[in-house]
């Protein structure tokens, strides 16, 4: 539906910043150093719980926009068949109706006047042999008529329908492209302040005790987060998963 940019909610698990909030503080690095970590790290914990849960509605949300998108889809392919079949179906009623009107001034034609007794005997028996089947086709081609406008005016509504509700739907879409756009935002500062929290001496030392180095060094910047580029998400999350475990 749109292109867009996320940070992976797996990179920083709850799990991890819970645990490295609850490391022991008996580091190198001074002990309100490592308090003050351990409060970025919950406070972070806390609003990329938030963040979690919003992108989750946010895809269902989008999901949702998803499927009424391909229902106007379904919708307008159904009306642009009916269009063809009535315009097939009005172009044959037509060419009936013409036969018809054709029969019907022929009649009228044929059955009125004055005629010596023999000729009017004649025609006045044919006359009336083909009033009923001639008044009967007239009565199918009323009928059929009165079908094709229903059809016409079924097919007016429903194609007025998907063009309302395909604005609405444009709307909707507008709208939570906006809030993607925002969420992105959000999730951008996220990342960046967990970013000042890794590079921390309260961080660091932890990081020292569990021998995270390797896995901690080197983690890409916050834009290849957004786009799960290269694992910086992966690698992130390893690098926290390997503190926790030494912490503990």
């Amino acid at each position: 539906m749109h292109a867009r940019l996320r940070i992976a909610a797996v990179a920083f698990s709850l799990v991890s910043l819970t645990a490295i909030a609850s490391a022991p503080a008996n580091a190198a690095a001074p002990a309100a150093a490592i308090e003050e970590t351990r409060q970025s790290i919950g406070a972070l914990r806390t609003e990329g719980a938030r963040l979690d849960s919003q992108l989750s509605l946010l895809d269902a949300e989008e999901r949702e926009v998803k499927l009424i998108e391909a229902d106007l889809k379904h919708r307008a392919a159904a009306n642009k068949q009916e269009d063809h079949r009535l315009r097939a179906d009005i172009n044959s009623a037509l060419d009936i109706k013409n036969e018809v009107d054709a029969a019907v001034l022929n009649y009228n034609s044929y059955c009125r006047g004055s005629f010596h007794s023999e000729e009017y005997r004649q025609r006045k028996a044919w006359c009336d042999a083909n009033f009923a089947p001639l008044q009967a086709r007239k009565n199918q081609v009323d009928a059929t008529a009165a079908l094709i406008k229903a059809r016409i005016a079924r097919l007016e509504a429903a194609e007025d329908s998907v063009t309302k509700d395909t604005l609405a739907w444009a709307q909707r879409v507008k709208t939570l492209q906006g809030k993607f756009a925002d969420y992105d935002a959000e999730r951008r500062d996220w990342a960046l302040r967990l970013r000042n929290v890794i590079s921390s001496p309260g961080f660091g030392d932890l990081q020292r005790r569990a021998g995270a180095i390797g896995e901690c060094a080197n983690i890409p910047g916050v834009e290849y987060f957004e786009r799960r580029l290269n694992g910086a998400a992966e690698q992130a999350h390893r690098c926290l998963q390997k503190v926790w475990d030494g912490a503990n």
